[in-house]
């Protein structure tokens, strides 16, 4: 893939859009499908009511090689969603290590947790489509976060959807190739009066509501446990595999990219003009292929910048001055003041 190497970062020219026919629908859509048919009302609700407004038709979805797109996805999880929100849970549990051929295999035989968490964060294009996951380590916990990876993920309820089932599905995988008990926190930003799935107090996972983000996370000393089922021969045949396919597949979104390159200059971050530059793009073709994403390039200033403080806040890293400074604002109040306007945002 070509890169543009301005300003030290590479950037590719090429990445995927929410109209991409990227998502295969016979690894991610058949297996939420068959199980809302099968469970929501005992099997009464039609395919075509799960279907509406995707443009998808149930024949299809069986085929080998058909991809659907990231926002036709997103519109059928809406609306099993829109069925039944426990689905979250009963999808995740069936969801990895899923059906992603060499890419199931590399989870199975992953040596440790540390290996299976990082493994899901690289290859998340293929596992997460939706959702751009996101490994934070520090000497006491791991956590993974999401980001909106096309902007089609806007909804309050299908976002708290979304993260149940990606929570549910690393959990109950993970314990199921490594039986011995973990201590999994569950930090989610909807109240307690909000059903949460029983699943999660079956799995001991210690959930904390009116959180300002949503948060998976595991104490760091947890990564060394090692899998049971693991197979290194397995593992490093498939690994050289799944090397392969990523060299070979345009996997992050305009998102991803413009996300990574603030994140790498937190302290100086780059103009609107800068970042249109370094895509090869005018300002107004880079704002209007934001729009298309839902959202604004301040937006994605302000939720960089908000998300890397909650995680140095809720780590007791740095204090407020000092992370004041980390992101270049001279007054500690002026940084309060813009920390209440962040996580103000939906």
């Amino acid at each position: 893939m070509k890169l543009n190497d301005k300003q030290g970062i590479p950037i590719p020219f090429d990445w995927l859009t929410a109209d991409d026919r990227s998502i295969p629908a016979i690894s991610h859509v058949s297996t939420p499908l068959e199980l809302a048919l099968h469970q929501l009302h005992q099997g009464t609700v039609a395919a075509h009511f799960i279907l509406r407004r995707t443009g998808l038709f149930q024949e299809d979805i069986a085929k080998q090689n058909f991809k659907v797109t990231p926002r036709q996805f997103a519109c059928l999880l809406s609306n099993i969603k829109h069925e039944n929100e426990d689905m979250a849970s009963t999808i995740g549990l069936r969801y990895l290590p899923g059906s992603f051929h060499e890419f199931s295999d590399l989870l199975m035989h992953s040596p440790d947790i540390n290996a299976f968490l990082s493994n899901f964060e690289r290859f998340g294009f293929l596992y997460s489509p939706l959702l751009t996951p996101r490994l934070c380590s520090t000497s006491r916990t791991t956590s993974l976060l999401f980001d909106d990876r096309f902007g089609v993920v806007t909804h309050l309820k299908l976002k708290r959807f979304m993260f149940e089932l990606m929570a549910s599905a690393i959990v109950s995988c993970i314990n199921w190739l490594q039986p011995k008990p973990l201590n999994w926190t569950l930090e989610v930003c909807h109240p307690r009066n909000i059903r949460q799935p029983c699943m999660f107090d079956h799995w001991g996972v210690d959930v904390h509501y009116e959180s300002p983000q949503y948060r998976l996370s595991i104490q760091t000393g947890d990564l060394a446990r090692q899998m049971a089922r693991a197979s290194n021969t397995v593992y490093q045949v498939v690994s050289q595999k799944c090397a392969e396919y990523e060299e070979q597949t345009i996997s992050l979104s305009l998102l991803d990219i413009v996300r990574g390159r603030l994140r790498a200059n937190l302290r100086d971050m780059p103009k609107l003009s800068d970042m249109a530059n370094a895509l090869e793009m005018s300002d107004a073709t880079f704002k209007r292929k934001l729009k298309l994403h839902h959202t604004h390039y301040q937006r994605l200033v302000d939720e960089v910048r908000c998300s890397e403080t909650l995680l140095l806040q809720k780590e007791g890293l740095l204090s407020d001055e000092q992370i004041a400074e980390k992101l270049n604002f001279y007054d500690v109040s002026n940084f309060r003041r813009s920390l209440k306007r962040w996580r103000a945002l939906p």
